[in-house]
């Protein structure tokens, strides 16, 4: 009986213990069925999350997985480039680069590989060692990479904007067609890109609860950004201002701005150091270095590389290889001829939001021949610019909001831009134009249910102006139809000698004839074609064929030495 009046008289003065207050507060708190836990562990609060949460980031990973491995197949089946690698192409020099490495000669590199994506070299190396050197699953471990990305870049719209808009941004990057293209490739992008999402992800969640852990993390991921690819590091002071911007206090945003940048410095330190120990240098600020730069600020750039340029090479040369000299040539050669300059300046910032993909030495439009999944209507650059950019304009009065997007989007145009325009390159600025893409779908679903019709309206035809002007085709407006031939003969020429490496001569000569029809102009292929014949005793076709590229060209030199060397061994 004491008992009792003694538990009455408790939770006469604690009403939080009565259990009927507690029923009350715990249906208020919880309106949906959940198991509740002790709140001290942490294992408790990891089985806290409904089933409910966990359904649309398997969902948006089991779509992306799903095309990321049809892809490899049709690839794996149908595309010489991916079982040869051809010595010119950057996955040749990572490749064997981490296959030095798995020797144990950490100090090997083929050209610039360490330097241009310190990285990746290492992730291959480390994939290679678990999948005892497959480049098939090294191929699927990056599949699932790249389908991760999805799911924490819904995980992130979800700071931003209502889940439905959410999902719609997780499907854009699930379906995204060059970003299914790369993450099958032995290139850094599927990690970069991964990387730029998590970064954006943490950070986008300090911005909730400014916890220190988040800033430490964010730091780490967009340090090892600049690692696999160090322009990348020009986003980096623009998101130190934003963390000052995000917080009231001068004294705690100047400390959170220090937490992110100490995080950064250290592991970009730890880089520094590797280049040093192996005597290769460092350069933390163009993953191109200074013929890269050159090569998009002459004059007479194009916007997107072009390795034979003569004004590049000549400053190049001229500078034996100083940055001070190198930029001292190029400001020379801009003050002789500032007009020029600026318009290519212009049509190198064009060439940046328009949908046609540059490529190097890998050309996603060559390679979606081998790939139905490719051919699909995937979303595209063109899209997603154009969505993009009407997104950034119509959140323009909720901008302090939207901040961290406005500067990451700007961080990784600049990062590009200060360069010269490649597809692969600018793959980091596609998941924040994917938000803004669902931001411009919120604005405009809202003002037709709210029956704001002329806002509506005057969104929806926007929408159309833009997606027309950055459509593929609209290229032509830049450059000259023979210039952009150059970049596809170059992708189609490497497929070509792909087949001939395998064996398969058909193939591989099928490929050099839709060569020359596509581009007379590309001298290259006469030459590889020639060769091609002469190898199979047809010696009369081999001639035709180099005298027909001396039609073209009639001064080019390799031309000029095999008809001569067909002539002598005819005789």
């Amino acid at each position: 009986m004491a008992l009792v009046q003694i538990m009455s008289a408790i939770q006469k003065r604690c009403p939080m213990l009565n259990r009927r207050h507690m029923r009350v507060s715990l249906k208020e708190s919880f309106p949906t069925p959940m198991i509740l836990v002790p709140k001290q562990n942490a294992l408790g609060r990891v089985a806290n999350i409904r089933l409910s949460s966990l359904s649309v980031p398997l969902f948006l990973f089991v779509i992306a997985l799903a095309l990321r491995v049809v892809y490899i197949w049709q690839a794996e089946r149908n595309d010489p480039g991916y079982s040869v690698l051809l010595p010119a192409e950057d996955m040749y020099q990572h490749d064997i680069t981490a296959r030095e490495f798995l020797k144990g000669n950490f100090g090997f590199s083929v050209r610039d590989s360490l330097q241009t994506s310190a990285f990746y070299p290492y992730f291959l190396a480390f994939a290679y060692s678990i999948s005892g050197g497959s480049r098939h699953s090294v191929r699927l471990s990056q599949a699932v990479i790249s389908s991760l990305s999805a799911v924490l870049l819904y995980l992130a719209a979800l700071c931003f904007m209502p889940q439905a808009f959410a999902i719609a941004s997780g499907l854009l990057m699930a379906f995204y067609g060059a970003y299914v293209f790369y993450s099958g490739l032995l290139l850094p992008e599927t990690v970069i890109v991964f990387l730029y999402v998590l970064a954006l992800l943490l950070l986008a969640k300090y911005k909730q609860s400014h916890t220190y852990a988040l800033l430490i993390f964010a730091g780490i991921t967009l340090a090892l950004c600049v690692v696999a690819r160090p322009n990348n590091v020009i986003v980096l002071p623009l998101l130190l201002l934003w963390v000052l911007a995000e917080n009231d206090s001068l004294k705690r945003g100047t400390t959170d701005a220090g937490i992110l940048l100490i995080s950064a410095v250290v592991v970009m330190a730890l880089w520094l150091s590797r280049g040093m120990l192996f005597g290769y240098g460092a350069n933390p600020s163009a993953s191109l270095g200074l013929y890269g730069f050159l090569v998009g600020n002459t004059y007479d750039s194009t916007g997107i590389f072009f390795h034979s340029r003569v004004s590049a090479k000549e400053m190049f040369a001229a500078s034996e290889g100083s940055y001070i000299r190198g930029l001292l040539e190029l400001a020379k050669a801009i003050s002789d001829h500032p007009s020029q300059w600026l318009f290519a300046e212009a049509r190198k910032f064009l060439a940046f939001w328009i949908g046609f993909e540059p490529n190097d030495n890998v050309s996603y439009h060559v390679s979606r021949e081998f790939s139905a999944l490719l051919r699909l209507p995937l979303p595209s650059f063109g899209f997603v610019s154009a969505m993009g950019l009407l997104g950034m304009c119509a959140s323009m009065k909720d901008r302090r909001r939207f901040m961290l997007l406005y500067l990451m989007a700007l961080g990784s145009f600049l990062s590009v831009f200060v360069f010269f325009v490649l597809s692969r390159y600018r793959l980091t600025i596609v998941p924040i134009l994917i938000l803004f893409s669902a931001l411009a779908g919120q604005k405009i679903w809202g003002s037709i249910s709210s029956r704001r019709h002329i806002r509506a309206t005057a969104l929806i035809v926007s929408a159309i102006v833009l997606l027309t002007l950055t459509r593929s085709r609209n290229i032509n407006y830049l450059y000259p139809a023979s210039y952009l031939a150059y970049y596809e003969s170059m992708a189609r020429h490497n497929t070509a000698i792909a087949f001939l490496t395998k064996g398969e001569t058909a193939l591989g000569e099928d490929q050099l004839k839709r060569l020359l029809a596509e581009n007379p102009g590309f001298t290259q292929g006469y030459a590889t074609y020639a060769v091609l014949c002469e190898s199979q005793g047809r010696k009369a076709e081999s001639l035709e064929i180099v005298e027909e590229g001396l039609k073209v060209a009639p001064s080019d030199s390799t031309l000029l030495a095999m008809r001569a060397q067909i002539l002598s061994s005819a005789e």
